[in-house]
């Protein structure tokens, strides 16, 4: 492997620990975007709709950097360029490495979101008991952590397809070019 392929495997690597990020940050998002319809202040309103938009957008963009346009990063960041060694020993296909990420970033998502799943299921059935269903409960929570565990999981089971999906070519599913492995 070239110093670049092996920058260009580090930055798939960091977009897809951004897209574990990215999806814990989502339901905030969602969540401060729909106080828009609970508040008569449009302006504070407004401001709620611009800040979760922007913040939707740059985790999107940098994410579409670090899984596609990694030649980018590395052309605006010469790390390469740092290191004497033309070639370095590894006997590992870049596609199973940004597998194992992808598994290991699921998995991640399982671990921290199943517990909050518990606790929330357990809270809302405690507050129904208590008050033997004479008001609303709120179940948003748990919703969001079986959301969040599901996509986890769908993450672990669907490796295979997700890393496809991160080495090929934005425009006409062209895979990417190897950089001498």
């Amino acid at each position: 492997m070239t110093p670049r392929s092996v920058f260009i495997l580090v930055l798939k690597i960091l977009g897809v620990v951004l897209m574990k990020d990215m999806i814990f940050m989502l339901p905030s998002v969602f969540a401060s975007l729909s106080f828009i319809f609970q508040t008569d202040d449009i302006g504070f309103a407004l401001f709620n709709l611009i800040t979760g938009a922007a913040i939707v957008f740059m985790y999107g963009f940098v994410l579409y950097l670090l899984i596609f346009r990694t030649d980018i990063v590395l052309a605006k960041l010469p790390l390469e360029k740092h290191f004497t060694e033309d070639r370095f020993t590894l006997n590992v296909h870049r596609s199973t490495i940004v597998q194992l990420a992808v598994i290991i970033v699921g998995g991640i998502i399982v671990i921290t979101s199943f517990p909050s799943l518990l606790r929330q299921l357990y809270i809302y059935f405690q507050q129904r008991q208590l008050t033997r269903g004479m008001s609303d409960l709120d179940i948003s929570d748990a919703i969001i952590h079986a959301f969040q565990f599901l996509l986890g999981g769908l993450l672990v089971y669907n490796s295979k397809e997700v890393t496809n999906f991160i080495e090929l070519r934005r425009k006409g599913g062209v895979p990417l070019p190897e950089h001498e492995d």
